[in-house]
Formats: structure tokens, sequence, C-alpha cells
């Protein structure tokens, strides 16, 4: 029990992003609506004891990208983050000057 604390203890002070190159932004999750900037990513307070209860930390942490989709749209696979289609991802890039977005992860059905 004690290690276990100790690893959610150490989560909860780490980066939730990155920033590769100045170029590419790299992350567990996805893009969100609520990322507006770089430094709204900087801001997230630490340590971050919830995660749900900050929407674009959860965004970073959960969202998926979803073919065809216009914008972005609650994630009701996952439960949590949001599904942003193409677009949203091509707008988010742009607005932030980046290259590309690198990902962590991607729910598959069972």
């Amino acid at each position: 029990a004690q290690l276990y604390e100790a690893m959610n203890s150490t989560f909860e002070h780490m980066p939730l992003a990155c920033l590769i190159g100045g170029r590419i932004l790299s992350m567990h999750g996805g893009v969100s609506p609520h990322l507006k900037s770089l430094d709204a990513i900087r801001e997230i307070p630490k340590p971050l004891t919830d995660p749900i209860s900050h929407p674009l930390a959860r965004d970073l942490l959960w969202s998926d990208p979803m073919i065809g989709l216009k914008g972005f749209r609650e994630n009701r696979v996952r439960g949590l983050g949001v599904h942003f289609g193409e677009d949203a991802l091509l707008d988010t890039l742009a607005k932030l000057q980046l290259q590309m977005v690198l990902r962590g992860h991607q729910v598959k059905p069972n």
C-alpha cells in the first residue's frame, strides 16, 4: 500500500506534456478545446491530485482522435476527455505554431 501511494504521489508532480524541438507536442491523450496556449499547460497546478477535475489536464491525458468528426465532442467511449477531429487538431497546431502532436495511447474496442 505504501508503494502504491508513493507512486501516485510521484505522478501528481510529473508533467502532462512536453515540447520536442519547439515543434512537436507530446502527451498521453490528445488536444483539447481548453488548450489555448502552451502556457495553459505550464499553468496546470502541481501537485495535481485530481486530474479529472481540471479540464485541460483531463483532456491531455484521456482524449482520442475520431476519423470524420468535425471539432470536439464528449468522449463517450472512454467516459473522460474528448474526441477530436482532424480539423480540431490542425486548428490547434496552427494556433500553437506546432508541426505535430505525438500521442501515447489509443483506446481500442474489445
